[in-house]
């Protein structure tokens, strides 16, 4: 859910408690903003027994230290969007209150017009706001914030989120061995992506690389920041 709950709407409330209810995870658009109204969105939640397990609250902005660990002590989650809480509000998450709160938080870049055109670069905004903050997320904890914690978060971490017997074949190929794989994976531009597999299948990657993996016939061209790159949409 996008737009914010009218806590004055009865049939709202009880559509919003059977969504929670029905689904592992109920993604909502929660406090996006620092205001005393932000706020207000999530004590709406609250005063109505909708803060649960299945709550995964998307920018969870504008709570505060109390609100955090309230929201973690049921189970609640959260998603993180850094660039897009910092070009709007000019502030976003204190990480500090959202490890103190325990809470499940996975990463993700909101919508394009303010967020990271990708996860590459959101990830690189993440990582600047962590060393701003003392440094608090490593770079495997970043990284696992969009691989496998999300999947947890959505119930599908049998099938995605991992690279293990009986997960689907999803594997992100970036060039470069030079430092830490996960610190190698923030650095890489657009163009060090070497090849992506998608439930096994080669979609997208180098030229060389797609040409030995598919019929050259059935890819489409692109170049990518200078890189000669190739699809396999079929």
């Amino acid at each position: 859910l996008v737009p914010d709950l009218n806590a004055k709407n009865a049939t709202q409330i009880e559509r919003f408690r059977r969504s929670l209810t029905n689904n592992h995870a109920f993604l909502y658009h929660l406090s996006e903003g620092t205001n005393s109204a932000a706020r207000q969105r999530f004590l709406d939640l609250k005063e109505n027994g909708l803060v649960g397990s299945n709550l995964v609250g998307i920018h969870s902005l504008g709570l505060q230290p109390h609100d955090l660990t309230f929201l973690a002590s049921k189970g609640g989650k959260a998603v993180w969007s850094p660039f897009s809480n910092l070009l709007l509000y000019g502030k976003t998450l204190d990480l500090d209150q959202v490890d103190a709160a325990g809470m499940k938080m996975s990463l993700g870049s909101d919508w394009s017009p303010t967020g990271g055109k990708n996860l590459l670069e959101e990830l690189k905004v993440a990582r600047w706001v962590s060393k701003s903050q003392r440094s608090i997320l490593s770079d495997e904890r970043l990284v696992r914030m969009v691989t496998n914690i999300p999947a947890e978060i959505l119930g599908w971490d049998s099938a995605l989120g991992s690279l293990r017997d009986g997960t689907l074949a999803d594997v992100l190929v970036i060039r470069g061995t030079s430092s830490d794989p996960y610190t190698q994976l923030i650095n890489a531009l657009e163009r060090d992506i070497a090849l992506v597999v998608i439930h096994g299948v080669p979609r997208y990657g180098d030229t060389a690389l797609m040409n030995k993996l598919t019929a050259p016939a059935s890819l489409e061209k692109a170049t990518i920041d200078g890189k000669s790159k190739r699809l396999f949409l079929d």
